[in-house]
């Protein structure tokens, strides 16, 4: 009986240290580093990006991303050759708009703050 014993308590010790053991956690994935964009083309990189945006400002609002885009921009987003005092890179979703659904992707974002630090050029 008591070798029964024995053996039951040495495989529950064995059960229970095999159950024991370290759970690697995953390293945790760092986004990828924004690289600066240089000659960034409106035509090209950035007006694409509008039709995220078309469906609240459109003509109904201030700021019109849909008729003349570019105009509208530089009349009231955007100051040419400095994105910290552009209204539309501060308010970039992903960068400080509301949460409206959608958000602009970190290089999306840089490559806006690119274009308006390059003097924000329609070409």
């Amino acid at each position: 009986m008591k070798k029964i014993l024995n053996i039951a308590l040495l495989m529950a010790m064995g059960l229970f240290l095999n159950s024991c053991y370290y759970d690697a956690f995953p390293e945790e994935e760092l986004p990828a580093p924004v690289v600066p964009v240089e000659d960034v083309s409106y035509a090209l990189d950035i007006a694409p990006l509008w039709s995220k945006c078309v469906g609240c400002h459109n003509s109904s609002n201030k700021l019109n991303l849909k008729d003349n885009a570019y105009t509208n921009l530089l009349k009231t987003a955007v100051v040419p050759g400095n994105s910290a005092d552009s209204k539309l890179y501060n308010y970039l979703p992903g960068n400080g708009h509301f949460d409206i659904g959608f958000t602009l992707k970190a290089d999306e974002i840089a490559l806006i703050k690119s274009w308006i630090d390059e003097g924000a050029l329609n070409n």
